[in-house]
């Protein structure tokens, strides 16, 4: 799958219920309900895209200098 139809999948109408995305990208966690930042096999913090954005390590994790 392409990027644009992961995407169109996520913010389409469809069947309710819940959705498992993997991202590496800011923009696509920031449309995500809830977040779970794993690390190391571990998770290091749940929350909106928005609260661990704030968090210089998650920042860390995406391209430098990108922002949702």
């Amino acid at each position: 799958m392409t990027e644009a139809q992961i995407t169109a999948s996520l913010l389409g109408s469809g069947t309710h219920g819940t959705r498992l995305l993997i991202a590496h990208r800011a923009a696509t966690a920031a449309r995500a309900d809830a977040v779970a930042w794993l690390d190391g096999g571990r998770v290091r913090a749940v929350g909106p895209h928005e609260k661990l954005w704030q968090l210089p390590d998650y920042r860390a994790v995406f391209a430098e200098g990108e922002e949702p």
